[in-house]
C-alpha cells in the first residue's frame, strides 16, 4: 500500500513539474522518466501504469492530437535491460539517458503535432533550436537529480530504489 501511494505521489509531482517546465517552453519527458524509474524500481507493470497515466494526463491537459504511449513500450524494454544489466548508480549513464529521452520525446511531439507542416515544408522546416537545447539540458540534468531525490525519499520510506545494488554481480 505504501508503494502504491508513493507511486501516486511521485506521478502527481512529475505531472506538475512537466506543467511548470512547459511554461518556459521546455518539453520535459516526465512520463517517460516515470516509466523507466518505476520499471527499474518496481517492475514492468508499475512503470507502464505510472508512465501511461501521466502521459495521458499531460496529453489531455495540452489537448494534443497524438499520443506518446508507443514510446513507453520502448522505455519499458530499456528499463528492464537497465534493471538486470545496467549500471544504475553512476550519474553519467543517467545523464545521457535523460538527454536521449528528451531528444526522442521532443522530436516525437514536434513531428506528431506539426505533421501536416512537416509533410509540406520538409526541406525548409527545422527544429526550433532554443527549445530543443533547453529540453536536452533540462532532461539531462533533471534525470539524475530526480533519481537522487526519489531514491533518498524511497530509502527513507523503506521502499525499492532505482539505484539498488546490481542484481548481476560480476567477478573479477
Amino acid at each position: 500500500m505504501v508503494s502504491t501511494t508513493w507511486i501516486f505521489i511521485v506521478s502527481i509531482t512529475i505531472f506538475f513539474i512537466e506543467l511548470t517546465w512547459s511554461d518556459f517552453g521546455v518539453v520535459f519527458p516526465g512520463a517517460l522518466f516515470l516509466c523507466v524509474y518505476f520499471t527499474v524500481a518496481y517492475g514492468t507493470t508499475s512503470g507502464l501504469i505510472a508512465g501511461a497515466s501521466v502521459c495521458i494526463a499531460i496529453e489531455f491537459f495540452f489537448n494534443r492530437n497524438a499520443t506518446a504511449l508507443p514510446l513507453l513500450i520502448f522505455l519499458v524494454s530499456y528499463g528492464r535491460i537497465l534493471r538486470s544489466l545496467g549500471d544504475r548508480r553512476s550519474v553519467i549513464p543517467q545523464f545521457f539517458s535523460g538527454a536521449v529521452t528528451g531528444l526522442i520525446y521532443y522530436s516525437y511531439t514536434f513531428y506528431t503535432e506539426n505533421f501536416s507542416i512537416v509533410v509540406q515544408l520538409f526541406p525548409q522546416l527545422t527544429f526550433n533550436v532554443i527549445p530543443l537545447i533547453t529540453t536536452l539540458l533540462i532532461s539531462a540534468f533533471m534525470y539524475p537529480l530526480l533519481i537522487y531525490v526519489l531514491d533518498r525519499f524511497s530509502s527513507n520510506l523503506g521502499l525499492n530504489t532505482f539505484s539498488m545494488q546490481q542484481r548481476v554481480h560480476y567477478r573479477p
